[in-house]
């Protein structure tokens, strides 16, 4: 190869390297400036997020930490805001009558959550109250709304196994006590008064159910009162009778023996039976073919 040959050869490949080297440069710089393009976005996500959260403008703050990836070093902290918007998202939800949302979303919060202790805390005291009103619901003999209200209870809550216990508590006590009024209304009507006592006697003491009964109960009691005073007038007659004979009994041997006993000394039967009639203080009445000594 001649000295020219070689000379644009040498050229050629000091172009072809220099190019080389200047795409390399171009790519290396065209990453960096990419990569701080997408730092300076994460930046201001994150700036936004904060923003969000202190302004408590929360749906758009659990909606912004999506756009931060788990390899940003913004990520934990981002994390921990969206707790926090998560928190009071709830007690916005909670405020607005939404309690089941609310509950929802605070039991979406993750076991590392540095406000899972606080979010733990309105769970139970929202349930309880939940429980509380349906209570009342229950008392007022409302047994649909206060089923309705334990169902704001998401099934995650801890409160979900006494809500269904007592859902399950209500709905057996109304069964029985509608039961338990229908016998009675049927003895009522048989004049089963006793029986219809005992009947009523298996209503639960609800407030409602108590106040639903009262007039039966009043209706068995008078029937019940009305018995009591006809079988203590029919004991006091038997007892009347029974002494009334006995003091016969007692007047009439005592008038036979003491006629006997004038008898005995001479006198004649009738006047003896007279004189033994006013001797006992008896009265004697004309009963046509014979008298009649009546007691004093």
């Amino acid at each position: 190869m001649n000295a020219n040959a070689r000379s644009g050869l040498n050229r050629l490949l000091w172009t072809i390297a220099t190019g080389s080297l200047i795409l390399i440069i171009l790519s290396f710089g065209s990453r960096m400036y990419q990569q701080r393009q997408y730092r300076q976005a994460e930046k201001q996500t994150f700036e936004k997020l904060q923003t969000l959260a202190s302004q408590a403008d929360y749906d758009p703050c659990i909606e912004t930490v999506s756009s931060i990836s788990v390899e940003s070093k913004f990520y934990r902290d981002a994390q921990d805001i969206l707790h926090q918007c998560i928190l009071g998202s709830g007690k916005q939800l909670a405020e607005t009558g939404e309690i089941r949302s609310a509950l929802t979303l605070w039991l979406s919060l993750p076991e590392d959550a540095k406000n899972k202790t606080e979010a733990e805390t309105l769970i139970e005291t929202l349930s309880t109250d939940l429980i509380n009103q349906s209570q009342a619901k229950i008392e007022e003999g409302d047994l649909d709304e206060a089923i309705l209200i334990l169902a704001q209870i998401p099934l995650e809550a801890p409160a979900t196994a006494t809500a269904q216990n007592l859902r399950e508590s209500w709905r057996n006590e109304w069964e029985t006590n509608e039961a338990a009024v229908k016998q009675a209304e049927t003895e009522i009507s048989k004049g089963e008064w006793l029986a219809a006592q005992t009947s009523l006697q298996k209503v639960t003491l609800n407030p409602y159910w108590q106040t639903q009964i009262a007039p039966l109960k009043k209706q068995a009691e008078a029937g019940i009162d009305q018995v009591l005073r006809y079988e203590k007038e029919q004991t006091e007659q038997e007892q009347q009778r029974q002494q009334a004979e006995t003091e016969s009994n007692i007047f009439n041997d005592r008038l036979e023996s003491l006629a006997e006993t004038y008898v005995s000394e001479g006198m004649e039967g009738l006047e003896a039976w007279r004189l033994a009639c006013e001797t006992v203080g008896g009265t004697i009445v004309d009963e046509g073919p014979s008298d009649l000594c009546t007691p004093p």
